[in-house]
């Protein structure tokens, strides 16, 4: 609450107190006699009236808490001497290609698409993302990088909150965050990974979504931008990714219809959807382009797989991934491993449970939606509506699911646990505001000056939340599989880099038990040196067209293989390492370069 000032009429100056009753809807009470009681305003979201346009200290404290973990992860990498390797080194070279002769104009080859590798995500929005630090030769720090994205997007995530239900409900949201990064893997924060990196932001698109159909049209073109960089940084974000973005643009569209009030400017109302709609050109000119200029185009292809008659996981399994989902305990509750658990139990088909779980949810969810829109609720109603689209989002994924696909869904299936954690938070706050809801005063509040915060309050309150940060960063767990692929990486790269000619065309691809993890090595590291690293089969559907053989003359052959093998006749000997590898053959690795004839055409 605070105290205002309102000329109402020259010669009577009305004390006003403002009580916020919602984002958009405050409620002010005079203290004189010619104006109206509990009239009702609207106010733009985010002015400053009174406290409201300071710095809200509670956001910032529980942003700081909740970033704690997720910078920590990024440290952490960066500490351990990440380098990319298998799909991550893919990923880093076609950022690198953003800016040159040859951008990506789709994302990485996905096999959630029933038609395997053909099949991309459906556009290069991750690729932009880190194609500045890549440029920069900042490769090392980009676990960082993402982990400040993630942590940025889960403080507004909580900011979000704050403004739809108050600080008790933004203090379960960053409660709810941090067993959800303990749910999906503190690792998976700082990833660059594409079924990975779009995580949080979906769950920043669960946030901005409610506030849009709360009222805060103007989050329209972040609503856009969000959901164009889900739904392009893998295929399994597809289903929220759309919904939400359907359900926004459709309360954008309505919150337009011209009203009553004289003071609300045509232009105003149409500002946020023109300039989504900018926002959604930007975002999609280059798939458009790839989808035109090529038969057929990716978005087609994406299309098709969605409608091929391979078979689908069915209605058990969407049940059953649902059920787990919301049931008790609840998916983002979970540890990494008993998500993977619970992932291979759906398969299994549904459970008494699971349907009942299912039912209860959304009978729950429904009550909340009618109950809120009866009493006017707009904030709960309009969140329970937006629960409720995650609920289906999840049952219509598992229930398309590709059944050739199952090792996938493993995670494919882990944003599941956001929409979980979104659902219990509706529900958590129908009940705060239900056994909270107490009667508005009889008598007319007295105005009281607001005592300003000090700055050692401040401070020191900031500071717990840091040190409380810090302390979850260090007791979550530390789990990087690809950790010890690093060295063998760097040291493998190097070796190739400094074997080769700046401008010669290297052949690679043909490295048996190691294409998986370091034949995108050997991509990498050749085309930031300035060599053109040349390929076939899988790997270019990895890296893009312009890496395909042409039909000349290879400077070079870079072959991995077994370091019991015998080198080729031309081969030269580059290095040996030891590589991660379940057979004692297969993890000693020798790295050769073969030379060609004058009359070859490998490349």
């Amino acid at each position: 609450m605070v105290a205002t000032e309102t000329d109402r009429d020259p010669a009577v100056r009305c004390h006003v107190l403002f009580i916020a009753r919602s984002h958009v809807e405050v409620l002010f009470v005079n203290t004189c006699n010619d104006f109206p009681m509990s009239e009702m305003v609207k106010v733009r979201p985010g002015l400053g009236i009174g406290v409201m346009g300071r710095l809200d200290l509670a956001v910032v404290g529980l942003a700081l808490l909740v970033a704690g973990p997720v910078l920590g992860a990024g440290v952490r990498l960066v500490a351990s001497g990440w380098t990319p390797t298998a799909d991550d080194a893919f990923i880093v070279t076609r950022s690198y290609d953003v800016f040159s002769s040859h951008p990506p104009l789709t994302g990485a080859h996905s096999l959630a698409g029933a038609t395997g590798a053909l099949v991309h995500s459906p556009g290069p929005m991750l690729y932009v993302l880190l194609a500045v630090p890549v440029r920069l030769g900042l490769v090392w720090l980009l676990p960082l990088f993402i982990a400040t994205v993630n942590a940025l997007a889960l403080a507004w995530s909580i900011s979000l909150a704050r403004r739809r239900g108050g600080v008790v409900f933004a203090c379960l949201v960053a409660f709810g965050s941090v067993l959800l990064v303990r749910s999906v893997g503190p690792s998976s924060m700082a990833s660059i990974w594409n079924p990975s990196v779009g995580r949080i932001p979906l769950l920043l698109l669960g946030f901005l979504a409610w506030s849009v159909l709360d009222g805060e049209q103007r989050l329209l073109p972040a609503v856009v931008l969000v959901a164009s960089f889900t739904l392009q940084a893998h295929l399994s974000f597809g289903p929220p990714s759309v919904a939400l973005l359907a359900v926004a643009l459709v309360a954008g569209i309505v919150q337009i219809v011209p009203s009553n009030r004289a003071e609300v400017s045509v232009a105003s109302k149409w500002r946020p959807l023109l300039l989504a709609g900018l926002v959604l050109a930007g975002c999609w000119v280059l798939p458009a382009y790839e989808q035109l200029t090529r038969d057929p185009g990716n978005l087609q292809l994406v299309a098709d797989s969605g409608r091929s008659d391979l078979p689908r996981a069915g209605s058990a399994v969407a049940v059953a991934a649902t059920g787990r989902t919301v049931g008790l305990p609840p998916g983002f509750s979970r540890s990494e491993a008993a998500m993977n658990a619970s992932t291979a139990a759906t398969f299994g088909g549904r459970s008494v449970g699971d349907l009942a779980a299912v039912s209860l949810a959304a009978v729950v969810l429904t009550a909340i939606v009618g109950g809120a829109a009866w009493s006017r609720q707009r904030h709960l109603w309009t969140g329970g509506l937006v629960a409720l689209v995650w609920l289906a989002s999840v049952a219509g994924t598992a229930w398309r699911f590709p059944r050739n696909n199952v090792l996938v869904a493993f995670y494919a299936f882990k944003w599941f646990a956001i929409a979980g954690l979104f659902v219990w938070l509706i529900v958590a706050l129908a009940v705060v505001e239900t056994v909270g809801k107490r009667r508005r005063p009889a008598v007319e509040p007295r105005v009281t000056a607001r005592r300003p915060v000090s700055v050692a309050a401040m401070f020191v309150c900031l500071l717990v939340c840091v040190l409380a940060g810090g302390l979850l960063a260090l007791a979550l767990p530390r789990t990087d599989g690809a950790a010890s692929s690093y060295q063998p990486a760097r040291e493998i790269g190097d070796a190739v880099v400094a074997a080769t000619e700046p401008g010669g065309h290297y052949l690679i691809g043909r490295s048996g038990p190691y294409d998986i993890g370091f034949t995108s090595v050997l991509g990498y590291r050749l085309r930031r040196a300035g060599r053109t690293p040349v390929t076939f089969g899988a790997v270019v559907n990895a890296l893009g067209e312009a890496y395909r053989l042409s039909g000349r003359r290879c400077d070079g052959i870079v072959v991995l293989q077994p370091s019991d093998e015998s080198v080729p006749v031309k081969g030269r000997s580059l290095i040996v390492v030891d590589v991660p590898s379940p057979t004692s053959t297969a993890g000693r690795m020798r790295v050769l370069l073969v030379s060609e004839g004058a009359d070859s055409s490998s490349c």
